[in-house]
């Protein structure tokens, strides 16, 4: 029950964080225009601002309600796969941009990645992927001992068997908030 409140009270909490944000990125939407002098919002005022703030706030419970219904029919947890399909869809632009900006000569001309910058950059990818991965599915294995019990003639027990400790209790959510940190 405790666990049940908690995430009610986790709702209210997303639900008014989402209000007040989207407030605000209406109001950030109806300055903001192209160097042509056209604007983003064609009609701003204040019931613009409450229909991209509802719009945004529907959006949101349906992203909570969808990752409640991955978690309940047991496929994983549900949030995260919605962050890390968000994380994901942003690597084909990712790697655009990096083969764009790539010079094919060594030290790379002004304003491009040389070659070695290119190597040590999928290097450092290619660690960062395997040190995540071996924390996430990382275990300590705890010895133990097991009592010997006789029933007759037999005895039975006494065996050794491991208690698998995960080194990452938290899952991926430490991964996937200093992603966001990172992208701040």
């Amino acid at each position: 029950s405790g666990r049940k409140k908690l995430n009610q009270y986790t709702r209210y909490g997303t639900v008014l964080l989402t209000a007040v944000q989207g407030y605000f990125l209406a109001a950030g939407l109806e300055s903001l225009s192209a160097a042509n002098g056209i604007s983003a919002v064609v009609e701003p005022g204040l019931m613009f601002r409450i229909v991209a703030t509802i719009s945004l706030v529907g959006g949101t419970l349906f992203l909570m309600w969808l990752g409640e219904q991955i978690d309940e029919f047991g496929i994983g947890n549900g949030i995260s796969f919605i962050i890390m399909a968000g994380i994901v869809s942003r690597f084909p632009d990712a790697i655009y941009e990096l083969i764009k900006t790539a010079g094919l000569e060594l030290g790379g001309a002004r304003g491009t990645m040389g070659v070695e910058s290119m190597v040590v950059l999928i290097f450092l990818f290619l660690a960062v992927v395997v040190g995540v991965v071996l924390i996430s599915q990382g275990q300590r294995r705890i010895p133990t001992q097991s009592a010997k019990h006789v029933r007759g003639r037999k005895v039975y027990g006494g065996t050794r068997q491991y208690l698998p400790l995960r080194v990452n209790q938290a899952g991926v959510m430490p991964i996937i908030f200093a992603s966001s940190l990172l992208m701040f």
